[in-house]
């Protein structure tokens, strides 16, 4: 089995707004995860709270604000995915190894190894 270990890590603006200048905002002036709503205002997708804005200055949500500079996101794989993959994977060595001419109990054992290592 292919083991993936994956490690994503998102860079927050370091200050009290999502904008990167005072200039009117735009995708490109303000945060990556600070989305506009339209006349609802807007939002952090990151964090997913509303965002109060002052002028066209956009003020941080307080979990952007305790995380600054680094937003670290470690994604889990549900174990019912894990457990699916795993059954193929035995199932294809195990097939490919009785093709091969290996006797039913050694093919076994070699896909449990190759699957768990």
């Amino acid at each position: 089995m292919k083991r993936l270990t994956t490690k994503v890590t998102y860079k927050v603006p370091i200050g009290p707004y999502c904008n990167h200048d005072n200039k009117k905002s735009t995708p490109l002036t303000r945060c990556r995860f600070c989305t506009d709503l339209g006349k609802y205002g807007f939002t952090c997708v990151l964090h997913n709270e509303q965002l109060a804005s002052i002028g066209v200055l956009i003020n941080k949500c307080d979990s952007c604000m305790k995380k600054q500079g680094v937003v670290e996101d470690v994604p889990t794989v549900p174990p019912k995915d894990l457990m699916a993959y795993a059954i193929k994977e035995y199932r294809k060595l195990y097939q490919n190894l009785l093709r091969q001419g290996f006797p039913e109990p050694i093919a076994d054992k070699m896909a449990q190894e190759g699957v768990l290592k």
